[in-house]
């Protein structure tokens, strides 16, 4: 397996965008103050409706800090209830938003059933071809870090399952979400990573039904 084919096309396609545009604002504007950050938090959260026009994907990164706590009811004293619930917006929060170290970067998708692939096919040979890289990936692993082996066979176990739900057609749109989702996570860590001094990564995802699914791995 050589280096191109363990890139998704989408990550190849999300490069051209941001290192031959966007890059230059986001370092002028935000990477020049956070660069030396070194634990972030990615928080994410989804539209995948049928109601609206598009389906979205937003992820929102900012530098931990030791007072989470703190901010988290500062929030929720601004904005208590939903935003996409309420008519109107205390200005203290905007004020507050305005003031947090945070950057979002916002995926938009012509609202299809299959996300970005034209069928249900599609779709389905993409994760599959993607597990198979994962399962590259595990066994030189498996080699070369002995350490980690019962963590690796865990996902192995995971990818299993994925597999099995894949192959009699469960969970078909769900799992889309899901893979989309990650390889887009995925993307923004790396991005954070190669413009900060970035160690850590903690990412909290907001998604009920993705977390239902997960269910059938993590137990």
């Amino acid at each position: 397996m050589n280096i191109i084919d363990r890139i998704s096309p989408l990550t190849v396609l999300l490069d051209e965008i941001f290192y031959k545009s966007a890059i230059q604002d986001m370092r002028k504007f935000y990477f020049f103050a956070t660069k030396r950050e070194q634990t972030w938090l990615l928080l994410s959260d989804y539209y995948f409706g049928d109601e609206k026009p598009n389906k979205v994907i937003t992820f929102t990164a900012i530098p931990s800090c030791p007072y989470l706590p703190e901010l988290q009811n500062t929030i929720k004293a601004v904005a208590p209830k939903d935003i996409k619930n309420t008519r109107s917006i205390n200005t203290d929060f905007v004020t507050l938003i305005n003031m947090l170290p945070l950057i979002n970067f916002v995926f938009i998708f012509e609202n299809n059933k299959h996300f970005i692939w034209d069928t249900v096919a599609k779709a389905k040979e993409t994760v599959l071809d993607h597990i198979e890289i994962l399962r590259a990936y595990i066994d030189y692993w498996q080699t070369n870090e002995p350490a980690t082996i019962p963590r690796l066979n865990h996902i192995a176990k995971n990818l299993r399952q994925l597999e099995s739900l894949l192959v009699s057609g469960k969970k078909l749109r769900i799992i889309s979400a899901m893979f989309l989702i990650s390889l887009l996570g995925g993307y923004v860590g790396s991005l954070i990573g190669r413009e900060t001094d970035l160690s850590s990564l903690t990412w909290f995802s907001d998604r009920d039904s993705l977390l239902l699914l997960l269910q059938l791995f993590l137990c």
